[in-house]
C-alpha cells in the first residue's frame, strides 16, 4: 500500500460480527472483526486514483481465547491477527487492495486444532468479499459517508488488486535487500515447465527469437510454448541459459528492479556463495507461483490481468458488482447483499441529484436578483 496520505478529518471505527467460531474445551469463541475507515481531506494522488479514503480490516482471536491459548499446538506464539486487509478508496469510488495477508497461510494444520482449521478455512476469500461489501456499503452510505460525492455509478466500479506468489527471500523491513531463498521451488511448489502456458500472445512473441525455423513456416504461438516448456523441463542441456533469458525479456519491469537491489553493496554478502543459476531458477519459481495465484483469482473472482511484466507481482482488475456477484454465489456473503447495495446506491444517486438541481435552482435565482 502506498504512504500515509495526508490530513484525515474523520476516523470510523465499527466492530463486525463474522461467520466463523473457534470451540475449544467446550466453549465457543466467535471471531470478530475490527474495521477502521480513515477520511482524508483532500484526495491524494496515489499508484491506482485519487485516493479519499482508507479502510483497515482485521480478523483477530477473540480476547479471552488468545490469553487461554496464545501458542498453536506445537508451542510457537499466535499473532494476534488472523487475517488482515487494507484498501484505499479511490475519489471515484473504485477501490484499490494488495488482496489479503492470512498468516495462518504458514502455520502448518497439525499446529491447529480442527476447530480452528475450520474457522480458517477460506478465511482470505471470505476477507476480500466483506471488505469490498463493506466498503462499496461504505460509499453510499448518507450518515457516514466517505466524502465522496458522486462516485461512479456502482456498475461501472472497479476493485484493483496485485497477486504476488509470495517472495521468502524477499525483506519488507529492508526494501534494498532482496536475499536469495534456496528452497523457493519447493516452498512454491512450482515447477517451471508449466510457466509458458500462462504467457500472453505478446510474452509468447519476445521468446521467437530463440527458435529458428524454416522462412517459409514460422512456428505457430503453440509450438514456441512447447518448445519452451520442453527447454524448461528438469535435466534439459539448455534450461539454465533460456531461465536468464525469459527473466531478462519476458519480465523486464521486474528484471530491473532486481538487478538494482542486487549491485547494492549490502547485498554483497548474501550473494557470495549464490550459485548464478539457482538465484534466477529460484526466481522464476517465484514468477510461476504468481500466476498460479493469478489463475485462482480468476476463476474465483473474474479479475483480469493489466501488468505482468514484473512476473512476480501481476496488476489485476475486476469491476466491483461482478466481484461480489462470484463472493455472493461462493456463500461469502448473503443472498440479497447485493440486492440491497444496488438499493442504497440508488437511492443515494437520487439524493445527489436532487441536491445538484436545488444548488442550480438557488444559483439561477440569486443570479436573477441581481439582475
Amino acid at each position: 500500500m502506498s504512504r500515509e496520505l495526508g490530513t484525515p478529518i474523520k476516523k470510523i471505527k465499527q466492530e463486525y460480527t463474522t461467520d466463523r467460531a473457534i470451540e475449544r474445551d467446550g466453549v465457543r469463541y466467535p471471531l470478530i472483526m475490527d474495521g477502521y475507515f480513515t477520511v482524508y481531506e483532500k484526495p491524494v494522488k496515489t499508484d491506482k486514483g485519487m485516493t479519499k479514503a482508507k479502510f483497515k480490516a482485521f480478523i483477530k482471536y477473540p480476547q479471552e481465547y488468545y490469553q487461554k491459548y496464545p501458542t498453536y499446538l506445537d508451542g510457537t506464539q499466535r499473532p494476534k491477527d488472523i487475517v488482515y486487509d487494507i484498501v484505499e478508496i479511490h475519489n471515484n469510488g473504485n477501490i484499490h487492495g494488495k488482496i489479503v495477508v492470512v498468516t495462518s497461510f504458514s502455520v502448518p494444520k497439525q499446529f491447529l486444532t480442527e476447530s480452528e482449521q475450520d474457522a480458517f478455512k477460506n478465511i482470505g476469500k471470505y476477507m476480500l468479499c466483506r471488505v469490498a461489501t463493506i466498503v462499496t456499503i461504505g460509499l453510499s452510505d448518507q450518515e457516514n459517508g466517505l466524502g465522496i460525492e458522486n462516485p461512479l455509478p456502482l456498475d461501472q466500479r472497479m476493485y484493483f488488486g496485485e497477486a504476488g506468489g509470495g517472495t521468502p527471500y524477499y525483506d519488507v523491513r529492508r526494501e534494498d535487500l532482496y536475499v536469495y531463498h534456496e528452497k523457493m521451488c519447493e516452498l512454491t511448489k512450482a515447477d517451471i515447465s508449466t510457466l509458458p502456458s500462462y504467457f500472453t500472445d505478446e510474452q509468447t512473441e519476445l521468446a521467437r527469437v530463440l527458435f529458428t525455423s524454416p522462412v517459409n513456416t514460422p512456428l505457430s504461438l503453440e509450438q514456441i510454448k512447447m518448445s519452451l516448456k520442453k527447454i524448461l523441463t528438469l535435466g534439459n542441456p539448455h534450461r539454465d541459459s533460456i531461465i536468464y533469458h525469459i527473466i531478462k525479456h519476458i519480465y523486464p519491469l521486474g528484471y530491473k528492479q532486481i538487478e538494482k537491489k542486487l549491485k547494492l553493496k549490502v547485498n554483497e554478502r548474501f550473494l557470495e556463495e549464490v550459485n548464478n543459476r539457482k538465484y534466477w531458477e529460484s526466481y522464476l519459481c517465484e514468477i510461476t507461483a504468481t500466476e498460479k495465484l493469478l489463475t485462482y483469482y480468476i476463476k474465483e473472482y473474474g479479475f483480469e490481468p493489466t501488468e505482468k511484466r514484473y512476473g512476480y507481482l501481476i496488476d489485476m482488475q475486476v469491476p466491483i458488482i461482478r466481484m461480489l456477484e462470484k463472493c455472493q454465489q461462493s456463500s461469502h456473503i448473503p443472498q440479497g447483499v447485493i440486492e440491497e447495495i444496488q438499493k442504497v446506491d440508488l437511492e443515494r444517486s437520487k439524493m445527489f441529484i436532487q441536491r445538484t438541481a436545488a444548488l442550480l435552482d438557488a444559483q439561477f435565482n440569486e443570479e436573477m436578483e441581481k439582475m
